[in-house]
C-alpha cells in the first residue's frame, strides 16, 4: 500500500479554494481499533529491547542551621516494554492516551548527604531500588510530522512520531512503591525517558518514510496536523489533515468521527474535490488546445468543470459550444457532455451532443487507478431538408467525423487525463520507500475498498486482510 502515503503526499490547491474539506486538501482516517493492532505487533518487535538507562539529578533538600543536606538522584534501567496502546480523549482533539506496559524496570532511589556547599561528605549514597515489572502508565502526548534533509538524490524523508510536550505528561498517579518526597523526581524521570524514546528512539517511531527525487516538490504537504476525535462506542478515530497553503481557522478542527471516517471502515482517503478538479483542468486545457481561462471551475465546493464560453474553429470548422465534467455524487462515475457545432458542407449545418460517463477504480493486482468508460452516446441533429442531408452527410462520412471526435477528444483526452492526473504508484517515481515504524504494520495489510465522490470529496476507503 505504498501509494498510500504518496496520496497523502500530494496537494495541489489553497486553503481558501477547497472548504469542502474544511480548509484542508487531503484527509486521512485511520480506525484507533486497527492502529492498535499495529502497536500490538511492534510491541513484539520491542519485548526484547532495552529502553537505555536514565538518570535524573532529582533534588536537593538543605537544612542551613545544619549546615547539611540531601541530594537525591534517580536512575531509571532495566526498562522492557510489552504493551503499547494509543487511545483518543474525550474532549481532546491535539491530544491522545499512550498506555505503556513494562514488564521489567527498577527505579533507583539514591539518597547522598551532602555539604552546605553541595560537596559530598565522601559517605556512599543509600540506595532505595523500586522494581516496576508488570505495570503500566499512561501518558498525555501528540502526533506530529516533520520533513527531515533533503539527501544528495533530491529526495525527502518524513517522519511521523508521538511525542511528549510536557516536562510531567503522566495521567494519574504511579502505581509503584515511591517515596512521597521522590514522587514529583520520579514522575519528571519517566516523562525525560519516554520523551527521549518517542522522539529520538527509532524503536518506537510510527513512521518514516521517503518520497524519492521523482516526485514534484511542488505537491509535497505545506501543512500536516493530526486531529484525535473521540467516540463513547470504541470508534475513534485518528486522523491526518494536509494542506499546502495556511493553515484552516475557525472550523478546521471541528470534525466528528464518520465525517472522517465512514461507518464500518477500517480506514479512509479524503481528497478535496477542488484539489481533484484543479488536477485535470491544465491537462485537459491543453489536450483540448483551449485556453485555461475558458474553463472555470464551479461553486466552493465544486463538482464541475465548465467551458465558460464558446470556442470558434475548433477543430477546423468545428465550433466548441459546449463542455462539462461533472463529478457523480454517490459513485465513482464522472460525466461528460461536450456540444459541437459543425459544418458538413455548404448550406449544411450539424449540432453534435457527446455524453459519456467514466468509471474509476483501483486495480489491486497492478497497484493502479484504472478509467473505463461505462457509456458513451452522441445525436446529431442537421439543418437542412432530410433528404438533402442524407445525400450529403453519407458521401461526406459525417458519421465518420462523429465518431473520430469521441474517440479523440472523448475517449482520449478525457479519460487519459484522468488516468494520467491518477498516475500514482509503482513505477512512476512517486512512490514512497524505505517505510519502517508501526505504520509499515497497518499499510501492508490494507486493501482499497470503495472509490467514490461523496459530500463533494473523492473517497477511498480501505479494509484490513
Amino acid at each position: 500500500m505504498k501509494f498510500l502515503v504518496s496520496l497523502l503526499a500530494i496537494s495541489l490547491v489553497s486553503y481558501a479554494a477547497s472548504s469542502c474539506l474544511k480548509g484542508w486538501d487531503i484527509t486521512l482516517a485511520l480506525r484507533e481499533s486497527k492502529l492498535n493492532q499495529a502497536l500490538a505487533v511492534s510491541t513484539l518487535l520491542l519485548s526484547q529491547y532495552n529502553i537505555p538507562p536514565t538518570n535524573s539529578p532529582g533534588q536537593l533538600a538543605m537544612d542551613p542551621a545544619a549546615g547539611w543536606g540531601k541530594k537525591t538522584s534517580i536512575n531509571l534501567h532495566g526498562f522492557k516494554i510489552n504493551q503499547l496502546q494509543l487511545n483518543a480523549v474525550e474532549g481532546q482533539m491535539h491530544e491522545a492516551k499512550l498506555t505503556v506496559g513494562f514488564y521489567a524496570g527498577t527505579v533507583r532511589v539514591s539518597t547522598e548527604l551532602v555539604k552546605a556547599d553541595g560537596s559530598s561528605f565522601g559517605v556512599p549514597p543509600s540506595n532505595v531500588d523500586i522494581p516496576v515489572a508488570h505495570t503500566s502508565v499512561k501518558f498525555r502526548v501528540r502526533v506530529t510530522a516533520y520533513q527531515l534533509n533533503i539527501g544528495s538524490t533530491g529526495g525527502s524523508r518524513y517522519s511521523v512520531t508521538l511525542e511528549i510536550v510536557d516536562d510531567d505528561a503522566i495521567i494519574g498517579t504511579l502505581d509503584w512503591n515511591v517515596p512521597l518526597m521522590d514522587v514529583t523526581a520520579v514522575r519528571g524521570a519517566l516523562t525525560e525517558m519516554m520523551k527521549r524514546e518517542l522522539t529520538q528512539g527509532s524503536k518506537l517511531h510510527l513512521a518514516n518514510f521517503d518520497l524519492p527525487s521523482g516526485f514534484d516538490k511542488n505537491l509535497l504537504p505545506k501543512k500536516v496536523r493530526f486531529a484525535t476525535l473521540y467516540s463513547a462506542n470504541g470508534q475513534s478515530v485518528f486522523g491526518a489533515l494536509v494542506t499546502t497553503d495556511q493553515l484552516p481557522t475557525e472550523g478546521g478542527f471541528n470534525w466528528k468521527t464518520t465525517e472522517l471516517l465512514p461507518a464500518g471502515k477500517a480506514a479512509a482517503l479524503k481528497i478535496s474535490s477542488n484539489k481533484f478538479m484543479t488536477m485535470m483542468k491544465p491537462s485537459i486545457a491543453a489536450a483540448l488546445s483551449v485556453p485555461a481561462s475558458k474553463l472555470s471551475i464551479r461553486g466552493i465546493c465544486p463538482k464541475t468543470i465548465e467551458l465558460n464560453g464558446e470556442i470558434g474553429g475548433w477543430q477546423s470548422k468545428t465550433t466548441l459550444k459546449e463542455g462539462k465534467i461533472q463529478l457523480l455524487d454517490g459513485t465513482n462515475r464522472v460525466k461528460v457532455y461536450v456540444k459541437l457545432h459543425a459544418k458538413v458542407s455548404d448550406g449544411i449545418t450539424a449540432t453534435v451532443n457527446i455524453n459519456l460517463e467514466l468509471s474509476i477504480s483501483y486495480d489491486k493486482n497492478a497497484h493502479k487507478f484504472v478509467i473505463k468508460i461505462e457509456k458513451k452516446d452522441h445525436n446529431t441533429k442537421y439543418h437542412r431538408k432530410w433528404w438533402v442531408v442524407l445525400l450529403e452527410v453519407v458521401s461526406l462520412g459525417f458519421g465518420r467525423i462523429v465518431t473520430k471526435i469521441i474517440e479523440n477528444v472523448a475517449d482520449g483526452v478525457i479519460k487519459g487525463t484522468i488516468n494520467s492526473s491518477l498516475n500514482i504508484g509503482p513505477g512512476t517515481g512517486t512512490e514512497i520507500v524505505n517505510i519502517s515504524g508501526v505504520m509499515k504494520e497497518v499499510f501492508k495489510n490494507l486493501a482499497v475498498g470503495d472509490l467514490k465522490f461523496t459530500g463533494g470529496n473523492f473517497l477511498m476507503d480501505f479494509t484490513f486482510f
